[in-house]
Protein backbone atom coordinates (compact mmCIF):
# COMPACT_ATOMS: atom_id res chain seq x y z
CA UNK A 1 0.00 0.00 0.00
CA UNK A 2 1.31 3.39 -1.03
CA UNK A 3 1.57 6.23 1.51
CA UNK A 4 -0.43 9.37 0.57
CA UNK A 5 1.35 12.67 1.28
CA UNK A 6 -0.80 15.81 1.45
CA UNK A 7 0.69 19.33 1.38
CA UNK A 8 -0.74 22.84 1.25
CA UNK A 9 -2.62 23.10 -2.02
CA UNK A 10 -1.45 26.02 -4.09
CA UNK A 11 -3.25 25.01 -7.25
CA UNK A 12 -5.93 22.52 -8.16
CA UNK A 13 -3.33 20.50 -10.06
CA UNK A 14 -1.32 20.19 -6.87
CA UNK A 15 -4.34 18.83 -5.08
CA UNK A 16 -4.80 16.30 -7.81
CA UNK A 17 -1.16 15.30 -7.47
CA UNK A 18 -1.63 14.75 -3.76
CA UNK A 19 -4.59 12.50 -4.38
CA UNK A 20 -2.21 10.38 -6.45
CA UNK A 21 0.30 10.43 -3.60
CA UNK A 22 2.67 12.84 -5.28
CA UNK A 23 4.19 15.94 -3.78
CA UNK A 24 4.13 19.01 -6.01
CA UNK A 25 7.68 19.88 -4.96
CA UNK A 26 8.98 16.37 -5.11
CA UNK A 27 8.96 15.75 -1.38
CA UNK A 28 6.46 14.66 1.23
CA UNK A 29 4.84 16.76 3.93
CA UNK A 30 1.83 16.86 6.16
CA UNK A 31 -1.57 17.88 4.88
CA UNK A 32 -2.00 21.66 4.36
CA UNK A 33 -4.64 23.75 5.99
CA UNK A 34 -7.84 24.55 4.16
CA UNK A 35 -7.60 28.07 5.59
CA UNK A 36 -5.02 28.66 2.86
CA UNK A 37 -6.88 26.90 0.07
CA UNK A 38 -9.56 28.23 -2.20
CA UNK A 39 -10.62 25.79 -4.87
CA UNK A 40 -12.14 26.76 -8.18
CA UNK A 41 -15.73 26.47 -9.24
CA UNK A 42 -17.14 22.97 -8.82
CA UNK A 43 -14.57 21.97 -6.15
CA UNK A 44 -14.29 22.25 -2.41
CA UNK A 45 -11.41 21.88 0.04
CA UNK A 46 -11.48 18.88 2.34
CA UNK A 47 -8.58 17.78 4.54
CA UNK A 48 -6.22 19.98 2.56
CA UNK A 49 -7.40 18.69 -0.79
CA UNK A 50 -9.55 20.15 -3.58
CA UNK A 51 -12.37 17.64 -4.04
CA UNK A 52 -14.93 17.89 -6.85
CA UNK A 53 -18.35 18.77 -5.56
CA UNK A 54 -20.75 15.96 -6.23
CA UNK A 55 -22.58 16.56 -9.50
CA UNK A 56 -20.07 19.06 -10.84
CA UNK A 57 -17.25 18.53 -13.30
CA UNK A 58 -15.94 22.09 -13.47
CA UNK A 59 -13.04 23.46 -11.49
CA UNK A 60 -10.56 26.28 -11.00
CA UNK A 61 -7.18 26.38 -9.32
CA UNK A 62 -7.03 27.10 -5.60
CA UNK A 63 -5.31 30.23 -4.22
CA UNK A 64 -2.74 30.98 -1.58
CA UNK A 65 -3.54 33.51 1.18
CA UNK A 66 -3.53 37.11 -0.03
CA UNK A 67 -3.84 36.18 -3.74
CA UNK A 68 -6.82 37.00 -5.92
CA UNK A 69 -8.91 34.86 -8.17
CA UNK A 70 -8.33 35.81 -11.82
CA UNK A 71 -11.89 34.82 -12.64
CA UNK A 72 -13.21 36.92 -9.73
CA UNK A 73 -10.52 39.59 -9.03
CA UNK A 74 -12.57 41.46 -6.42
CA UNK A 75 -12.27 38.63 -3.92
CA UNK A 76 -9.36 37.44 -1.82
CA UNK A 77 -8.50 33.94 -0.73
CA UNK A 78 -7.76 34.69 2.94
CA UNK A 79 -10.91 34.55 5.12
CA UNK A 80 -9.11 36.89 7.60
CA UNK A 81 -8.90 39.61 4.92
CA UNK A 82 -9.69 43.28 5.88
CA UNK A 83 -11.48 44.10 2.66
CA UNK A 84 -12.22 43.01 -0.86
CA UNK A 85 -9.74 43.85 -3.60
CA UNK A 86 -10.43 47.13 -5.41
CA UNK A 87 -12.99 48.12 -2.77
CA UNK A 88 -13.10 51.81 -1.71
CA UNK A 89 -14.89 53.60 1.10
CA UNK A 90 -15.21 56.97 2.83
CA UNK A 91 -12.95 57.69 5.79
CA UNK A 92 -11.80 60.47 8.11
CA UNK A 93 -8.38 61.88 7.27
CA UNK A 94 -5.59 62.56 9.75
CA UNK A 95 -6.69 66.22 10.01
CA UNK A 96 -10.33 65.30 10.57
CA UNK A 97 -11.70 66.00 7.09
CA UNK A 98 -13.47 63.59 4.74
CA UNK A 99 -11.34 61.29 2.61
CA UNK A 100 -11.32 57.92 0.84
CA UNK A 101 -9.31 54.73 1.19
CA UNK A 102 -8.91 51.75 -1.13
CA UNK A 103 -8.38 48.05 -0.58
CA UNK A 104 -4.98 46.79 -1.78
CA UNK A 105 -4.26 43.65 -3.79
CA UNK A 106 -3.29 42.06 -0.47
CA UNK A 107 -6.81 42.76 0.82
CA UNK A 108 -5.64 45.36 3.37
CA UNK A 109 -6.83 48.96 3.66
CA UNK A 110 -4.57 51.68 2.34
CA UNK A 111 -4.13 55.10 3.96
CA UNK A 112 -7.02 57.54 4.13
CA UNK A 113 -6.37 60.03 1.33
CA UNK A 114 -7.67 63.55 1.99
CA UNK A 115 -9.88 65.21 -0.58
CA UNK A 116 -8.90 68.17 -2.75
CA UNK A 117 -9.16 71.62 -1.18
CA UNK A 118 -12.61 73.20 -1.30
CA UNK A 119 -13.91 76.66 -0.37
CA UNK A 120 -15.38 75.83 3.02
CA UNK A 121 -13.10 77.26 5.70
CA UNK A 122 -11.52 73.83 6.38
CA UNK A 123 -8.14 72.24 5.61
CA UNK A 124 -9.55 69.55 3.31
CA UNK A 125 -6.21 68.33 1.91
CA UNK A 126 -4.45 68.22 5.32
CA UNK A 127 -1.57 70.49 4.33
CA UNK A 128 -2.02 72.77 7.33
CA UNK A 129 -3.78 75.60 5.45
CA UNK A 130 -7.48 76.18 4.89
CA UNK A 131 -8.79 77.32 1.48
CA UNK A 132 -5.22 78.05 0.29
CA UNK A 133 -6.19 77.64 -3.37
CA UNK A 134 -8.60 80.59 -3.10
CA UNK A 135 -8.34 84.33 -2.46
CA UNK A 136 -9.21 84.02 1.22
CA UNK A 137 -10.50 81.68 3.90
CA UNK A 138 -14.29 81.48 3.78
CA UNK A 139 -15.99 83.87 6.27
CA UNK A 140 -12.66 84.97 7.73
CA UNK A 141 -12.60 88.65 8.76
CA UNK A 142 -9.47 90.70 8.08
CA UNK A 143 -8.43 94.27 8.84
CA UNK A 144 -8.25 96.84 6.04
CA UNK A 145 -7.87 100.58 5.53
CA UNK A 146 -10.99 102.50 4.53
CA UNK A 147 -11.15 105.31 1.98
CA UNK A 148 -11.13 107.86 4.81
CA UNK A 149 -8.09 106.30 6.49
CA UNK A 150 -9.79 104.51 9.39
CA UNK A 151 -9.28 100.81 10.13
CA UNK A 152 -12.14 98.77 8.74
CA UNK A 153 -12.86 95.10 8.15
CA UNK A 154 -13.48 92.95 5.11
CA UNK A 155 -15.09 89.52 5.17
CA UNK A 156 -14.32 86.56 2.92
CA UNK A 157 -17.60 85.64 1.21
CA UNK A 158 -19.03 82.10 0.69
CA UNK A 159 -17.12 81.85 -2.62
CA UNK A 160 -13.82 82.67 -0.89
CA UNK A 161 -13.57 86.14 -2.44
CA UNK A 162 -12.76 89.24 -0.37
CA UNK A 163 -15.63 91.66 0.17
CA UNK A 164 -15.42 95.46 0.37
CA UNK A 165 -13.66 97.23 3.22
CA UNK A 166 -16.40 98.20 5.68
CA UNK A 167 -15.84 101.26 7.85
CA UNK A 168 -16.21 100.83 11.62
CA UNK A 169 -18.75 102.54 13.84
CA UNK A 170 -17.96 106.10 14.84
CA UNK A 171 -15.80 106.45 17.95
CA UNK A 172 -15.34 109.56 20.07
CA UNK A 173 -11.75 110.23 19.01
CA UNK A 174 -11.67 113.34 16.83
CA UNK A 175 -11.74 111.27 13.61
CA UNK A 176 -14.30 110.45 10.95
CA UNK A 177 -14.24 106.70 11.62
CA UNK A 178 -17.37 105.76 9.65
CA UNK A 179 -16.38 107.78 6.56
CA UNK A 180 -19.58 109.85 6.43
CA UNK A 181 -17.71 113.13 6.24
CA UNK A 182 -18.53 114.19 9.82
CA UNK A 183 -16.18 113.82 12.77
CA UNK A 184 -17.50 112.24 15.98
CA UNK A 185 -21.14 112.26 14.88
CA UNK A 186 -23.84 109.98 16.20
CA UNK A 187 -23.32 110.72 19.89
CA UNK A 188 -26.47 112.35 21.30
CA UNK A 189 -26.21 115.28 23.66
CA UNK A 190 -28.98 116.60 25.89
CA UNK A 191 -28.54 119.69 28.05
CA UNK A 192 -31.18 120.06 30.75
CA UNK A 193 -31.28 122.97 33.18
CA UNK A 194 -33.92 123.84 35.78
CA UNK A 195 -31.73 126.47 37.49
CA UNK A 196 -32.58 125.18 40.94
CA UNK A 197 -28.92 125.80 41.79
CA UNK A 198 -25.99 127.73 40.40
CA UNK A 199 -24.28 126.00 37.48
CA UNK A 200 -21.02 126.45 35.59
CA UNK A 201 -22.79 125.28 32.44
CA UNK A 202 -24.20 128.77 31.81
CA UNK A 203 -22.89 132.35 31.95
CA UNK A 204 -24.97 135.28 33.20
CA UNK A 205 -24.19 138.68 31.69
CA UNK A 206 -25.42 142.24 32.14
CA UNK A 207 -28.46 142.57 34.40
CA UNK A 208 -29.25 138.83 34.33
CA UNK A 209 -29.29 136.82 37.56
CA UNK A 210 -30.63 133.59 39.04
CA UNK A 211 -33.63 134.05 41.32
CA UNK A 212 -32.54 131.69 44.08
CA UNK A 213 -35.89 131.76 45.86
CA UNK A 214 -37.87 130.85 42.75
CA UNK A 215 -35.23 128.83 40.86
CA UNK A 216 -35.30 130.56 37.49
CA UNK A 217 -33.23 133.06 35.49
CA UNK A 218 -34.25 136.71 35.30
CA UNK A 219 -32.82 138.45 32.22
CA UNK A 220 -34.33 141.83 33.08
CA UNK A 221 -36.53 143.16 35.80
CA UNK A 222 -39.39 145.51 35.02
CA UNK A 223 -36.95 148.38 35.02
CA UNK A 224 -36.14 150.72 32.12
CA UNK A 225 -32.81 150.43 30.37
CA UNK A 226 -31.78 146.89 31.39
CA UNK A 227 -30.03 144.30 29.21
CA UNK A 228 -29.17 140.74 30.21
CA UNK A 229 -28.12 137.41 28.70
CA UNK A 230 -27.85 133.73 29.63
CA UNK A 231 -25.30 131.93 27.39
CA UNK A 232 -24.06 128.33 27.35
CA UNK A 233 -20.48 128.21 28.58
CA UNK A 234 -19.25 126.05 25.67
CA UNK A 235 -19.74 126.31 21.92
CA UNK A 236 -21.57 123.62 19.96
CA UNK A 237 -21.86 122.94 16.25
CA UNK A 238 -25.00 124.68 15.02
CA UNK A 239 -26.19 122.08 12.53
CA UNK A 240 -29.29 120.48 14.03
CA UNK A 241 -30.89 120.61 17.47
CA UNK A 242 -34.17 121.00 19.33
CA UNK A 243 -34.45 123.56 22.13
CA UNK A 244 -37.44 123.75 24.45
CA UNK A 245 -37.83 126.25 27.28
CA UNK A 246 -40.34 128.33 29.21
CA UNK A 247 -40.48 132.14 29.11
CA UNK A 248 -42.20 134.59 31.42
CA UNK A 249 -42.86 138.09 30.08
CA UNK A 250 -44.92 140.67 31.94
CA UNK A 251 -45.19 142.78 35.05
CA UNK A 252 -44.37 146.08 33.33
CA UNK A 253 -45.73 148.30 30.59
CA UNK A 254 -44.59 146.13 27.71
CA UNK A 255 -41.09 146.24 26.25
CA UNK A 256 -39.06 145.08 24.59
CA UNK A 257 -38.86 141.33 24.20
CA UNK A 258 -36.69 138.23 24.40
CA UNK A 259 -34.42 136.38 21.93
CA UNK A 260 -33.25 132.77 21.67
CA UNK A 261 -29.94 133.13 19.87
CA UNK A 262 -27.47 130.95 17.98
CA UNK A 263 -24.55 133.33 18.23
CA UNK A 264 -21.33 133.20 16.23
CA UNK A 265 -19.23 134.95 18.87
CA UNK A 266 -15.92 134.45 20.65
CA UNK A 267 -17.23 133.46 24.06
CA UNK A 268 -20.18 133.15 26.48
CA UNK A 269 -19.95 136.77 27.62
CA UNK A 270 -22.04 137.80 24.62
CA UNK A 271 -24.41 140.73 25.11
CA UNK A 272 -25.87 142.92 22.37
CA UNK A 273 -27.74 146.22 22.12
CA UNK A 274 -30.47 147.33 24.53
CA UNK A 275 -34.04 148.50 23.96
CA UNK A 276 -35.30 147.30 20.58
CA UNK A 277 -32.07 145.33 20.13
CA UNK A 278 -33.32 143.00 22.90
CA UNK A 279 -29.74 142.23 23.96
CA UNK A 280 -29.06 140.36 20.68
CA UNK A 281 -28.63 142.85 17.88
CA UNK A 282 -25.02 143.40 16.98
CA UNK A 283 -24.04 139.80 17.82
CA UNK A 284 -23.17 137.70 14.75
CA UNK A 285 -25.49 134.75 14.20
CA UNK A 286 -29.22 134.15 14.09
CA UNK A 287 -32.00 134.58 16.61
CA UNK A 288 -35.69 133.92 17.17
CA UNK A 289 -37.23 136.99 18.82
CA UNK A 290 -40.39 137.13 20.89
CA UNK A 291 -41.12 140.82 20.36
CA UNK A 292 -43.59 142.64 22.63
CA UNK A 293 -43.05 146.21 21.45
CA UNK A 294 -44.07 147.71 18.13
CA UNK A 295 -41.32 149.82 16.64
CA UNK A 296 -42.81 152.08 13.95
CA UNK A 297 -42.00 151.17 10.34
CA UNK A 298 -40.30 147.96 11.54
CA UNK A 299 -42.73 145.68 13.38
CA UNK A 300 -46.19 144.49 12.33
CA UNK A 301 -47.53 144.77 15.90
CA UNK A 302 -46.56 144.50 19.57
CA UNK A 303 -46.99 140.71 19.67
CA UNK A 304 -45.01 138.87 16.99
CA UNK A 305 -42.28 136.28 16.42
CA UNK A 306 -39.44 136.88 13.95
CA UNK A 307 -36.28 135.19 12.65
CA UNK A 308 -33.36 137.62 12.48
CA UNK A 309 -29.82 137.78 11.27
CA UNK A 310 -28.78 139.36 14.55
CA UNK A 311 -25.42 140.58 13.32
CA UNK A 312 -26.84 142.48 10.36
CA UNK A 313 -30.18 143.13 12.11
CA UNK A 314 -31.95 141.82 9.02
CA UNK A 315 -35.41 140.35 9.49
CA UNK A 316 -35.65 137.04 7.58
CA UNK A 317 -39.22 136.01 8.46
CA UNK A 318 -42.06 137.22 10.72
CA UNK A 319 -45.23 135.70 12.16
CA UNK A 320 -47.69 138.40 13.28
CA UNK A 321 -50.52 136.15 14.46
CA UNK A 322 -49.15 134.31 17.50
CA UNK A 323 -50.38 133.43 21.01
CA UNK A 324 -50.13 136.28 23.58
CA UNK A 325 -46.51 136.68 24.65
CA UNK A 326 -47.05 139.07 27.59
CA UNK A 327 -49.29 136.72 29.54
CA UNK A 328 -47.42 137.06 32.85
CA UNK A 329 -47.32 133.26 32.80
CA UNK A 330 -44.87 130.50 31.91
CA UNK A 331 -45.22 130.05 28.18
CA UNK A 332 -43.68 126.94 26.52
CA UNK A 333 -41.55 127.61 23.45
CA UNK A 334 -39.83 125.16 21.10
CA UNK A 335 -37.20 126.04 18.49
CA UNK A 336 -35.93 123.42 16.06
CA UNK A 337 -32.93 124.01 13.82
CA UNK A 338 -32.21 121.68 10.92
CA UNK A 339 -29.36 122.91 8.71
CA UNK A 340 -30.61 126.47 8.54
CA UNK A 341 -34.32 125.77 8.79
CA UNK A 342 -35.93 127.22 11.93
CA UNK A 343 -39.27 125.88 13.13
CA UNK A 344 -40.80 127.77 16.06
CA UNK A 345 -43.68 126.62 18.25
CA UNK A 346 -45.28 128.80 20.95
CA UNK A 347 -47.71 127.38 23.48
CA UNK A 348 -48.15 124.25 21.30
CA UNK A 349 -48.85 126.22 18.10
CA UNK A 350 -46.34 126.26 15.24
CA UNK A 351 -45.95 129.91 14.34
CA UNK A 352 -42.88 130.05 12.10
CA UNK A 353 -41.10 127.83 9.57
CA UNK A 354 -38.31 129.67 7.76
CA UNK A 355 -34.90 128.91 6.28
CA UNK A 356 -31.71 130.93 6.38
CA UNK A 357 -30.34 131.38 2.84
CA UNK A 358 -26.99 129.68 2.18
CA UNK A 359 -26.73 128.45 5.77
CA UNK A 360 -23.48 126.75 6.78
CA UNK A 361 -23.10 125.07 10.20
CA UNK A 362 -20.78 126.93 12.57
CA UNK A 363 -19.50 126.80 16.13
CA UNK A 364 -22.11 128.69 18.11
CA UNK A 365 -22.88 129.83 21.62
CA UNK A 366 -26.56 129.19 22.31
CA UNK A 367 -28.46 131.33 24.78
CA UNK A 368 -31.10 133.90 25.66
CA UNK A 369 -31.07 137.70 25.69
CA UNK A 370 -33.59 140.40 26.64
CA UNK A 371 -33.73 144.17 27.08
CA UNK A 372 -35.92 147.03 28.20
CA UNK A 373 -35.86 150.62 27.01
CA UNK A 374 -38.23 153.46 27.82
CA UNK A 375 -40.77 150.79 28.71
CA UNK A 376 -40.16 147.52 30.49
CA UNK A 377 -41.19 144.03 31.54
CA UNK A 378 -39.76 141.17 33.52
CA UNK A 379 -38.13 138.69 31.10
CA UNK A 380 -37.39 135.30 32.68
CA UNK A 381 -36.26 131.82 31.52
CA UNK A 382 -36.74 128.37 33.06
CA UNK A 383 -36.73 124.63 32.28
CA UNK A 384 -34.32 124.62 29.33
CA UNK A 385 -33.67 121.42 27.36
CA UNK A 386 -31.48 121.39 24.26
CA UNK A 387 -30.96 118.13 22.38
CA UNK A 388 -28.36 117.42 19.68
CA UNK A 389 -28.24 114.14 17.78
CA UNK A 390 -24.47 114.21 17.36
CA UNK A 391 -22.76 116.54 19.81
CA UNK A 392 -22.28 114.07 22.68
CA UNK A 393 -18.57 113.60 21.94
CA UNK A 394 -17.75 117.28 22.40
Amino acid sequence: MRRVLVSTCLFAAACMAQVKGESPDGGGEDAGSCARIRCGDGRECRDGRCIPIEGSDSGAPGLDAGETDAANPDRCADPARECEARQAEDCVSACGTAGTRSCSAQCTWGECVAEEEECNGADDDCDGDADEDFECVQREVAACETDCGSEGTRTCDPRCSLGECVAPAEVCNGLDDDCDGVVDDGFPLTITSSFAADSDEWRLNGNAYRNAASGWIVLTDAVDGQTGSLILARPLLANAFVASFSVWIGGGDGADGLVFGVFDVDGPEALGGGGGGMGAFGLAGYGVELDTYENPDVDPNANHVSLYDTGATDELATAADVPPLRCSCWLPVRVELDLGRFIVTVDGEQVLDAAVPDFEPYEAYLGFTAATGGANDVHAIDDVTITFDDQGCR
